[in-house]
């Protein structure tokens, strides 16, 4: 799957993910370190006995488990919201399975995707700091 977007949608996707991570609700820690944090813990070898090396499996787990927009509907929401305008979450309930997989793995992509090249940013960001 390649799909490429412009700057402005890659940082909507990261917005979005950051947004999961208030920090009123995460004890004044800044989003992003709340994000790393999270990926960093189930990169850990007792997360859960997964077997996570990756980044990228780790932003997935995060997702399975619930971490960003679990329902499809906030799923079809935001890809819309991003200009793919196929899928329309006002309809879901007409929606034959192979959409509904079809949209779920595109969300997770794009997370994935976009969420491994924020983490290494932040990552990045804090390698820097004295």
């Amino acid at each position: 799957m390649s799909i490429s977007f412009n700057k402005e949608i890659i940082e909507k996707i990261q917005q979005r993910i950051l947004a999961e991570f208030p920090p009123e609700e995460n004890d004044g820690i800044p989003a992003g370190m709340s994000f790393t944090r999270i990926i960093d813990s189930l990169r850990m070898p007792q997360a859960g006995m997964r077997n996570i090396r990756t980044i990228g499996q780790a932003i997935s787990a995060w997702i399975q488990d619930g971490g960003i927009l679990p329902y499809n509907y906030d799923r079809a929401k935001f890809l819309n919201n991003l200009g793919l305008n196929k899928y329309d979450a006002e309809k879901i309930a007409d929606w034959k399975d192979s959409e509904l997989i079809e949209m779920n793995n595109l969300f997770i992509h794009l997370i994935i995707r976009d969420g491994t090249k924020l983490y290494e940013k932040l990552i990045k960001q804090l390698e820097e700091i004295p």
